[in-house]
């Protein structure tokens, strides 16, 4: 991609490339004019040239395939960033306990005796071992430290035996509604605690992230996402006003450029922002369309690769196991009317189909009390949902986020282990949902899975796992369908039509470039390039 300098700035008109803009009236352009961040034309290269009037800066795409900006609909980015401090324990790194000990001893190494030494991302069934490393394994890295380590899915963290002491955890410490601790035969915790209301037990006691970690965190996510093409995320869960605050600084700053739409946490909702929803521009002095307060953000289980995600039939290889259960389904369901009566979107995390019975009881029961035609309640991820959830999700009006990156990273386990054939294959059912009109976008969840929408549409096109296998062939969308799940259609699940995913008149200049044209190559999407990331009609990475 090239830009011709010493032009007039603040317009600029792109083109020399394939367009595609996503939006249905006008699929494919010439060329697109810009001003002042926002697109004000799309269509024949000598028609915009014309409606500059002045000379406006030209942006060569040579030859390569222009969409808009990619939006990730579900994803950590904040936490994600601040995680990059831990210590890297995930499947392709470290493949065995032995492998994490000396990771961790390393870190410990070089932190001060007493201090904290966490890590990241360790996937019980991809170590050699194939179990969960217990308190006594991470021992064996130091008992001079508290050391914690989260599960892939971050349902989950073990902790060594200095944590446990210093958390007061021991064999009299009483089970946790809606989280799990496991204990040996003698009752005493091995170390592993599932789910947030247990693992708080020892994450209360951990080092607690205050506005400088928050802001070194999103620099590091912002240098992640923008070379993917990325320019607006879904940050699926903000629990407290601090980290508003790095946002809002960052932005402030000019040091985040990517768009944000934040799941709030009830109690933030409850506290801080007062049940403020919509655009924090105006409150923070920050510019329109760069924080925005989304939905209500609620869980309801766990993940399937977790064995927590909650099934109605048992998991396939642990035939006494159903998951967990966050809230007591009345709970929820109380919770669900309470912020409904206020008017907001809600989004309630679901993996297995019991948690989705769960979620779906909720919604309905509040929109008969209080009926709203345009609420675009969320089930995020919404994995394991059944037919009849399905047609009850097109009745209801719900919408989804659905965790595409699955079927890559777990498919396989999911088939042999997790679900068994038949649950596997009908993982995250796009065609399914398309069929009864019910909107969706995708995501990666990152950091449980690696952020890729290339790899996600690709996914959706094609369902292979990493193993080659193809998994539920009657749910593959084509590949336009597949893009609008990173565009138009996961800026409505946000109320951002008209803003943002669609290059048109009105809506904002934000950009990917790609090596090529996904729609000419289904079968390689996952290989194509990304070349340049646009927003507000600036380049903001380039490769």
């Amino acid at each position: 991609m090239r830009e011709e300098a010493g032009m007039a700035a603040g317009t600029r008109i792109f083109t020399d490339g394939t367009i595609r803009t996503l939006d249905p009236e006008q699929p494919t352009v010439d060329a697109v004019l810009v001003r002042d961040g926002m697109v004000v034309a799309a269509g024949a290269l000598a028609d915009l040239r014309e409606q500059a009037c002045n000379s406006p800066d030209v942006v060569d795409l040579g030859g390569g395939t222009m969409l808009p900006g990619f939006i990730e609909s579900h994803n950590h980015f904040q936490m994600a960033g601040v995680g990059f401090a831990h210590v890297n324990l995930r499947g392709d790194v470290c493949d065995s306990i032995p492998e994490m000990q000396r990771r961790l001893r390393e870190r410990a190494g070089q932190t001060p005796g007493g201090d904290w030494v966490i890590g990241r991302g360790y996937d019980q069934t991809l170590l050699a071992e194939n179990r969960h490393p217990t308190r006594q394994d991470l021992d064996e890295a130091s008992t001079d430290h508290p050391i914690a380590i989260f599960h892939v899915s971050y349902h989950g963290l073990v902790a060594n035996s200095r944590a446990l002491e210093m958390a007061g955890v021991d064999q009299l410490t009483a089970d946790i509604p809606g989280g799990d601790i496991y204990r040996d035969d003698h009752g005493y915790p091995t170390g592993v605690f599932m789910e947030s209301p247990a693992m708080s037990l020892i994450s209360s006691h951990m080092p607690q992230n205050g506005v400088p970690e928050y802001e070194d965190g999103l620099k590091l996510a912002r240098d992640h996402y923008l070379p993917k093409g990325i320019t607006a995320v879904h940050d699926a869960r903000i629990g407290g006003y601090d980290e508003v605050r790095a946002y809002a600084n960052m932005i402030a700053a000019g040091e985040l450029p990517i768009r944000t739409y934040m799941m709030v946490a009830p109690e933030l909702y409850d506290a801080e922002l007062e049940g403020q929803a919509g655009d924090l521009g105006p409150a923070l002095g920050l510019p329109a369309g760069r924080l925005i307060a989304g939905p209500v953000k609620m869980f309801q289980d766990g993940a399937i690769q977790a064995y927590t995600a909650a099934l109605t039939e048992p998991y396939f290889d642990a035939p006494d196991e159903h998951g967990v259960k966050i809230h007591d389904p009345a709970f929820l369901s109380s919770e669900i009317m309470r912020f409904h009566k206020l008017g907001l979107q809600i989004a309630i995390h679901g993996n297995g189909d019991s948690a989705i019975d769960d979620i779906l009881n909720g919604y309905e029961a509040a929109l008969e009390a209080h009926p709203r035609s345009d609420h675009r309640h969320r089930i995020e991820h919404c994995q394991t949902a059944r037919p009849d959830q399905l047609e009850r999700m097109a009745r209801l009006g719900v919408t989804s986020s659905v965790f595409i990156n699955h079927l890559w990273h777990f498919g396989d386990r999911h088939i042999s282990r997790f679900l068994g054939p038949d649950r596997a294959h009908r993982l995250e059912p796009l065609a399914s949902m398309s069929r009864l009109g019910i909107r969706w976008g995708l995501h990666s969840d990152f950091p449980v899975t690696e952020v890729d929408p290339l790899m996600g549409i690709w996914l959706a096109v094609n369902r292979q796992t990493s193993d080659g296998q193809v998994i539920g062939a009657d749910e593959a969308v084509d590949v336009e369908l597949a893009l609008r799940g990173f565009g138009p259609d996961a800026a409505w699940l946000a109320f951002q039509e008209g803003k943002m995913g669609t290059i048109a008149p009105g809506y904002y200049a934000d950009f990917v470039v790609l090596s090529g044209d996904p729609v000419n190559v289904p079968e390689t999407i996952k290989d194509l390039q990304v070349q340049a990331t646009i927003i507000g009609g600036e380049t903001v990475w380039t490769r």
